[in-house]
């Protein structure tokens, strides 16, 4: 199998370098269809079964209102699954915008059981949960404060240590002190990293931080693991071909 993550930055595109992210900031107030369409063909060259995305607008101002979950999901004849990554009753559900920001996942096939987990602590709180093939798969954004970070871990680390089948966990971490910091929770659960060489994915333009992770359990053999090149968000994709332990 094949599992794809990617933050799409609501599909905002891929700056050229720091000063253009800055000077294009108001794309983050109203952006088009182009850079989706990027993204498209990117998940389409790249056949995942299982595909994650991050930064998604379900329709808010900023895109004319356009759903770019459904968007991507009927140009690739997938199944979507989503939601708002901010807390039911939290503040952030109140703005226009940031009440329409999600996580989604992607598959082929019939729409299946899907759970939404909301983290005790920060901002962005989402963990999405899918099961394709016997195969967990979660899906999280964590919080910019370093401390809200581990207490994230930690409160997913009690929901992971439940489970009793193989699976994987994708999303950006933020993980701007290096992967030193996930080192806790991932001995704690015996997770590995799919990428084992730390390449950097972010920003695309000219990368420097590991952001984005694709963590997987035991029962989980890894086959090949590819950090993209599409310059269609200011982060990188990721994709880990994998197989079933038996």
């Amino acid at each position: 199998m094949k599992f794809m993550v990617y933050n799409i930055a609501y599909g905002t595109g891929a700056p050229k370098n720091r000063l253009d992210q800055i000077f294009g900031s108001y794309r983050y107030l109203h952006t088009g269809r182009k850079h989706l369409e990027k993204i498209i063909d990117c998940i389409a060259e790249l056949e995942p079964d299982v595909t994650g995305l991050l930064e998604v607008d379900n329709g808010s101002l900023r895109t004319g209102y356009l759903n770019q979950g459904e968007l991507i999901g009927h140009a690739l004849h997938q199944t979507v699954y989503g939601a708002v990554k901010y807390a039911p009753g939290s503040i952030s559900r109140k703005i226009p915008i940031l009440r329409r920001q999600s996580n989604i996942f992607l598959t082929a096939g019939k729409k299946q059981p899907c759970a939404f987990h909301y983290l005790q602590d920060g901002m962005k709180r989402l963990a999405l949960e899918i099961e394709v093939g016997g195969i967990r798969f979660f899906l999280l954004h964590l919080a910019l404060g370093k401390t809200v970070r581990q207490k994230q871990l930690k409160t997913l680390s009690e929901i992971l240590g439940r489970l009793d089948s193989p699976y994987l966990i994708g999303g950006d971490f933020n993980a701007f002190s290096g992967t030193s910091e996930l080192e806790q929770f991932m001995e704690q659960l015996g997770l590995r990293s799919a990428n084992r060489s730390n390449r950097p994915t972010f920003p695309a333009w000219k990368p420097v931080r590991q952001l984005d992770y694709i963590l997987y359990s035991m029962g989980i053999e890894p086959v090949r693991f590819t950090v993209g090149t599409q310059q269609a968000s200011d982060h990188l994709p990721l994709m880990l071909e994998f197989r079933k332990n038996q």
